[in-house]
């Protein structure tokens, strides 16, 4: 048999390996630097060499073995920072390799029960094991958060994906109730809360092409129907103290003549508008209540111009309808708020 070269006809038995295996542990325990000098000459090696499953597939049957093999396999803490620390100077010596496993994953939907299994492992590790990069008691750095916010910006997730998280997020709501799911937040922190938004939207001002850009996009999404079905729903819109006044006093002198929209749950929408009652018997009549606070230039000069008077009738009167606009504060007088109602229908 020429020189160097070895013919494997006998297999090593388990016991032989174990023991060839202690030995070599013992010895590099003792000469740390002959671990190191193999390291390196084999590192040198490959360099000019492709390894003998460069470019072949492991048959199913193998890969089963291997795992098998693995399966309750143990590192200890020093071991696995060993091979971090060698994985993460392999792949700074080659970004390639790291795109091509990257390259390999994407695309790969792994099956429920896979996803079931890796989320129990992981919930039964970390509750003895705080995660090394756990953010658990740590603040992410402004600079940390500016380069989050910009690795996101401009993704959209398809309608499909979208649809995809919405199930799963619902899904996960039916038996993990929200951390304040019937709770509500102190005043301190809502002032807290508060003041950190003014801060961030000081500092981060938006554009008034971007303003402009956000205000068409939300003036369309009010005049679909489903996205204000889930925006009430959202909001748990209800009645307020003035609008269940006339609700009662509507169905007390006004009886199956008007019903309450103000919460969308007659689904009428006009122009953008919601209005608070709607004549139910086909007439194009309409009735707001309007709160001085919202609705008053006089009671606040900061109220915004299509929430006035004018501009609400003036919406109205574009539509075909009429309306009919009560003030709050004129809800003390029921007597006039009837002589008003008699005269609008009458008109």
């Amino acid at each position: 048999m020429p020189t160097g070269v070895y013919k494997r006809t006998k297999k090593v038995s388990q016991e032989t390996r174990e023991k060839l295996s202690k030995r070599m542990k013992e010895y590099y325990k003792i000469h740390p630097e002959a671990r190191e000098r193999v390291s390196k000459a084999r590192r040198k090696y490959w360099k000019t060499h492709n390894g003998p499953m460069k470019g072949k597939k492991l048959s199913d049957e193998t890969r089963e073995r291997m795992s098998k093999a693995g399966l309750g396999r143990k590192f200890t803490q020093e071991t696995r920072e060993k091979i971090s620390k060698a994985k993460k100077e392999y792949f700074q010596e080659h970004p390639e390799a790291r795109k091509e496993i990257s390259d390999r994953c994407k695309g790969k939907i792994l099956s429920y029960e896979t996803r079931e299994k890796i989320s129990k492992a992981k919930k039964e590790y970390y509750k003895t094991h705080l995660h090394p990069k756990g953010m658990k008691g740590k603040k992410v750095s402004q600079e940390t958060r500016e380069k989050l916010s910009k690795a996101g910006m401009g993704r959209k997730h398809s309608r499909e994906s979208r649809e995809k998280i919405s199930k799963a997020k619902k899904k996960y709501y039916k038996t993990h109730p929200g951390p304040f799911k019937g709770k509500k937040r102190p005043q301190e922190t809502r002032v807290k809360m508060s003041k950190a938004r003014r801060k961030y939207w000081k500092a981060n001002s938006v554009s008034q092409e971007t303003k402009e850009k956000m205000s068409k996009k939300t003036k369309k999404q009010w005049r679909t129907p489903n996205y204000i079905k889930r925006q009430m729903k959202g909001r748990n819109a209800k009645p307020n103290k003035p609008e269940t006044k006339l609700i009662t006093f509507l169905n007390e002198h006004y009886p199956s003549e008007w019903g309450y929209n103000g919460d969308f749950s007659l689904g009428i929408t006009l122009g953008g508008r919601i209005p608070d009652f709607v004549n139910v018997n086909g007439k194009k009549e309409v009735i707001e209540i309007f709160g001085e606070y919202w609705h008053s230039p006089l009671a606040n000069p900061k109220t915004k111009e299509h929430c006035t008077y004018n501009a609400t009738m003036k919406d109205y009167k574009k539509l075909g309808f009429k309306c009919l606009i009560l003030w709050s504060k004129e809800l003390d007088d029921m007597e006039n708020i009837k002589i008003k109602i008699d005269a609008f229908n009458n008109s």
